[in-house]
């Protein structure tokens, strides 16, 4: 992850220091398991996707 802190100090943090500016990050993942991710992974994701207040879709996973 030390390329996540990166960009938020070298780009957002600074875009950030204008007055009044508004910045919006989008963060993409792809994951993919050839036989497929447990169910305990799954619930896993899910829970912590719904802590950190993602929007319940987003982790692709069906319910």
């Amino acid at each position: 992850m030390k390329s996540f802190d990166a960009i938020l100090n070298a780009v957002v943090m600074e875009l950030q220091r204008t007055q009044g500016a508004k910045v919006k990050l989008t963060l993409e993942i792809e994951a993919e398991a050839a036989s497929g991710f447990a169910e305990g992974d799954i619930g896993v994701v899910r829970d912590n996707a719904r802590q950190l207040k993602f929007k319940p879709e987003s982790t692709g996973f069906e319910d």
